[in-house]
């Protein structure tokens, strides 16, 4: 619910909505463009965009892109096979993780396990990360709870014989917005975003988009 396609041509979700109504406020036009997830934060180290709506914090990321305040966060799971694993396997640390093979999002963040992980970032998307779970090849996808959830009510994905365990390193994960830090009034938007959220939050606005956001469409 966080970024996505309202219809063919209209982009839309809690992180969109965010930003539009923000910037709208301040009489700031907005143009969107569509990415990959990779050539997004190419583009803006490369001075071709000026802003990410949603990612989360990585200190590479940090040396040409300016953090606002988290806008939301979200719950990260392991998603596994019921029916590789018929009981819910028993993960409570780091080093329990590293007997099993974990399948990742290609251009994803996943620093926090400091390298000790299996982890092959392949799935194309996050139905494919499932599809490839349901063929067990992998043991688990590390993926966004509300997302994935999401897709289900979407039917975008089945989720028939998948179950999920909390994630015992990373149990949330936080979202910022990103801005270009050479853009001439960076520090001026990174400002008026943090601001926005308060704004938003205080008015009860951002339950509105989010509730509009979590709807089956």
């Amino acid at each position: 619910p966080y970024l996505f396609y309202v219809s063919k041509e209209k982009q839309g979700g809690y992180a969109y909505d965010i930003i539009q109504n923000i910037f709208s406020r301040q009489k700031i036009k907005v143009n969107n463009e569509t990415h990959n997830w990779t050539d997004c934060f190419t583009k803006l180290k490369n001075n071709e965009i000026d802003l990410i709506p949603n990612a989360s914090f990585q200190k590479e990321r940090s040396a040409y892109a300016l953090y606002s305040a988290p806008i939301y966060q979200t719950t990260q799971v392991l998603f596994y096979s019921k029916k590789k694993y018929p009981k819910p396997p028993k993960i409570n640390s780091l080093q329990d993780m590293k007997k099993y093979k974990f399948l990742g999002l290609n251009g994803h963040n996943y620093n926090f396990y400091n390298n000790e992980l299996k982890i092959k970032q392949k799935a194309k998307s996050r139905r494919h990360q499932i599809l490839l779970l349901h063929a067990r090849i992998y043991d688990f996808a590390i993926a966004q709870k509300e997302v994935i959830l999401f897709l289900e009510k979407l039917n975008v994905l089945d989720l028939s014989k998948i179950g999920w365990i909390p994630d015992p390193v990373k149990k949330t994960k936080k979202f910022h917005v990103l801005v270009n830090k050479t853009h001439p009034h960076g520090n001026e938007l990174i400002s008026i975003i943090n601001k926005g959220m308060m704004d938003l939050e205080k008015s009860g606005q951002l339950k509105t988009i989010w509730d509009k956001n979590s709807e089956i469409r």
